[in-house]
């Protein structure tokens, strides 16, 4: 988990995971599955949406200064994937939780 946050502004992929861990890529995704029910990719794109979450509540950054800081491309990528994982755009998401 430490190493996923540590990591989440940049490029991480199954491979370095697996590599980190000493283990083949297929043996680490089926590990890792098994331990947190979910897929690698899967597991990161959530984090990077909590981190997103998390930034949007305490900065003042746009969200495209956030979608960098989470590693992705764009306010558009971040738009996508938010509304994937939380079933809201992040800006609706920041403003009901936000706004006084």
């Amino acid at each position: 988990m430490a190493y996923i946050d540590a990591r989440l502004a940049g490029r991480v992929s199954v491979a370095e995971l697996a590599r980190f861990t000493g283990l083949s890529t297929g043996h680490f995704s089926r590990a890792f599955k098994q331990s947190f029910g979910v897929s690698a990719r899967t597991f990161l794109r959530r984090r990077r949406i909590e981190f997103a979450q998390g930034m949007m509540l305490s900065t003042d950054l746009a969200l495209n200064e956030i979608a960098h800081c989470c590693g992705l491309c764009d306010q558009p990528h971040l738009s996508k994937m938010f509304r994937s994982v939380v079933g809201e755009n992040p800006s609706a998401w920041r403003r009901a939780r936000c706004d006084t």
